[in-house]
Formats: C-alpha cells, structure tokens, sequence
C-alpha cells in the first residue's frame, strides 16, 4: 500500500487587518491531515510565532499539514500586511491661560493611539518681547502656543495640534496700609514696575 498523495481542498488563505484590530481568521483545509499555521515576519518585520501578530509590518502565514504514514505533506506560504493605524484625539487637546504669578493652568488631550507618550511644548513671546521654546509651561506675562504632539510609529500614526493661550498681567493690588490723604493741589504720580 502506497502512501496517498495529499493537496488542499481549500487553499490556504489570509487577509490582512490594521493595527488595533482583531486579527483575521485563516481558511485552509487538506485532503488528509490537519493543517497549522506559523507566522513569519518578512521584509524587515521580525516575527516567528503561531499565534498572530499584533505589531504593524508585513507577515507570511505558512500553512503546513504534517507528513504522515499514509499520506504525504503540504506547505504553502500567503503574505499579508497589518497595516499602520490611523489616530484621532479621543479628547481634543486644551489649555488655558491664567494671570502672571498664578500656578500654570493643567492642559487636557487624550488620543487613540500612543496617549501616554503625548509631549507638550511652549513656543511665544512675553510681553517684554523675550522669545519662549520650553517643555516648561512659561512663567511670563505673554501671548504664547501649547504644540500638543503624539509621535508616528510603526503602530500608528502621529499627531499635533496647537492651542493658542495668554498669560495675563497680574492685578494691581493696593497695599493694605494704603489710606486717602487730603488734596493738597500738588499733581502725584504713581509708577508700578512689570515685573
């Protein structure tokens, strides 16, 4: 009794899917033996495994059904691509502004995809003309910019969003020991520094 020449009914079969998504379903059925998969990264992706991947990047599902006493193998490679995500801020970015001396204002932003990497940088200009490019919220009295910023990766992609705001000069407040005198006819003039 010869061993019985195998090939598949269904040929083996995968489509690819974009990061964040459920991974798709393989189809493939032999006339003996039962078929398994194994995923193997390729053009640069670096995967082995036979469970799905998850990560972005371009994959090569081997389908294979073991040789057998009576029956032959099979192999059969299927490329497929998981796709790089697209982003969107699930909570628009915000902030703002408050009065020289008080403590910075917190900003608020959330996004699909990389939430815990989001980087604030403030960019403007005081009002005594002196330019600002920090991390640092500035301290300043000045017009000035939040650049809320998710950086791009394999996964998904990035995203930026400015919000304009204003730190406003301080009130000017009387000291309390401060009292009326009366008009004595002679022109005073008060002067309060900026800073």
């Amino acid at each position: 009794i010869t061993k019985a020449d195998n090939r598949w009914t269904t040929t083996p079969a995968i489509t690819g899917w974009t990061f964040g998504e459920e991974a798709n379903g393989w189809t493939a059925v032999s006339k003996f033996g039962a078929s398994a998969v194994n995923y193997v990264g390729r053009d640069g992706t670096v995967y082995n495994s036979t469970v799905a991947p998850t990560k972005a990047g371009k994959y090569t599902a081997v389908f294979t059904v073991e040789d057998a006493t009576n029956y032959g193998g099979l192999e059969q490679g299927v490329e497929f691509e998981i796709a790089q995500a697209s982003n969107e801020w699930t909570t628009t970015p915000a902030i703002t502004g408050w009065k020289y001396n008080e403590t910075a204002n917190t900003w608020t932003a959330e996004s699909k995809y990389g939430n815990a990497t989001i980087s604030v940088n403030y960019i403007g200009t005081a009002n005594d003309g002196t330019a600002y490019n920090s991390t640092v919220a500035p301290t300043k009295a000045g017009e000035y910019k939040a650049v809320f910023t998710v950086a791009e990766t394999t996964d998904y992609a990035g995203l930026s969003k400015e919000i304009g705001f204003e730190i406003t000069k301080a009130d000017i407040v009387a000291p309390e020991n401060a009292g009326s005198k009366p008009y004595t006819g002679v022109t005073v003039t008060a002067s309060v520094s900026d800073t």
